[in-house]
């Protein structure tokens, strides 16, 4: 299991074979939330979370990362669907519902 380590002082987030700095970053003991640009117009809304923080490294989150793509900040524009048959290979744009509503389930309709 991948474990992710959240790096308050360097606004970061490291993985085992992975880091992404953060634009911003919210931490507290067994839980973090940060948003990172990862290139022009794709960001990434990343959230991580342990049902049992460690109480030596508090930081350390052995336990669920979740990973939303948007074209811009969340809520405020389009996300961005990543697929591929194997690994991620192409992204869509997931368009904003006839109903004007983000999140809504029937996106792109």
């Amino acid at each position: 299991m991948d474990r992710s380590v959240v790096d308050t002082d360097g606004g970061a987030i490291t993985g085992s074979d992975w880091r992404v700095k953060a634009e911003w970053l919210h931490a507290r003991s067994g839980y973090f939330v940060a948003l990172a640009g990862v290139r022009e117009s794709v960001k990434l809304l990343i959230e991580g979370r342990n049902a049992e923080p460690d109480a030596d490294n508090p930081f350390e989150i052995p336990g669920e990362v979740t990973i939303e793509a948007w074209e811009g900040y969340p809520d405020d524009t389009d996300g961005i669907a990543v697929w591929g048959p194997d690994s991620p290979r192409a992204l869509a744009r997931i368009g904003l519902c006839g109903c004007g509503a983000r999140g809504c389930g029937n996106a792109g309709r």
